[in-house]
């Protein structure tokens, strides 16, 4: 695969977490959405959210309370930054992310390209004391030229 394979407008049809062992997770729910964008000057930037998130109980859209915003932030995951395509993977080089701790670190994510269909796939992660993988699959919306 090549960067220019790559460049455009993704769209996330699924995201599944699967455990070394037991059944595959739904970390946002069947229904999430999401974007991912890569730039032909070599820039990404993510976006992943759960469907069905409340709203904030307060009419300003600004306000809520330290639970509601601690149950928005478990349903919603992004980033940007530079990337990096290699033979077997691409490399997300995070920049800004809503996640403190992943700011400056390099995300790998090993890649098919089938047509419009992207899939990427994560390195084995622990979380939560579980060894995993994240499994996302997106559909080109649009060619950046």
């Amino acid at each position: 695969m090549t960067q220019e394979s790559i460049v455009g407008v993704w769209r996330l049809v699924s995201y599944e977490s699967r455990p070394e062992s037991g059944a595959t997770r739904l970390p946002y729910g069947a229904r999430v959405s999401g974007y991912l964008i890569y730039t032909p000057e070599g820039y990404m930037s993510v976006t992943i959210v759960g469907a069905n998130r409340p709203n904030l109980a307060s009419e300003d859209r600004l306000s809520g309370t330290p639970d509601e915003y601690a149950r928005a932030m478990k349903t919603f995951v992004s980033y940007c930054g530079r990337y990096t395509v290699l033979p077997d993977r691409v490399v997300h080089h995070i920049e800004l992310s809503h996640f403190p701790n992943w700011c400056g670190t390099d995300q790998e994510r090993f890649y098919q390209l089938e047509g419009d269909r992207l899939r990427l796939r994560t390195p084995p992660f622990v979380l939560g004391g579980v060894q995993q993988t994240a499994h996302l699959v997106l559909e080109r919306v649009q060619a950046v030229e």
